[in-house]
């Protein structure tokens, strides 16, 4: 589980940033270990998130981009944490299901 920063726990802008820019990187480190899948795992099919885009995109330095939205995306919704994403690459398109709370 990624815990996921809420600004009005920080007294500066700056620890807030810091703090998103860590939730990023282990983020980015979940990402890149997870396995790339050419299916939808079935947790995804329900109620969750996602992010995508034309797979030439994502595999040219994109993929950074798609993942710092879903933690921009997840801070904007007041989510406290990610429990879990998906890697799926399929018809020249890229995603990322995610389960958030």
């Amino acid at each position: 589980m990624i815990e996921l920063p809420q600004r009005r726990a920080f007294a500066t802008r700056e620890d807030f940033a810091a703090a998103v820019s860590a939730a990023f990187e282990e983020l980015w480190g979940r990402y890149l270990a997870e396995p790339v899948s050419t299916f939808i795992p079935e947790w995804a099919l329900g109620n969750c998130e996602s992010v995508g885009m034309p797979l030439s995109i994502a595999r040219d330095g994109g993929d950074a981009h798609g993942v710092s939205s879903i933690i921009k995306h997840a801070i904007e919704r007041k989510w406290s944490a990610i429990d879990r994403i998906a890697r799926v690459e399929h018809d020249g398109v890229w995603r990322v299901f995610f389960e958030a709370k």
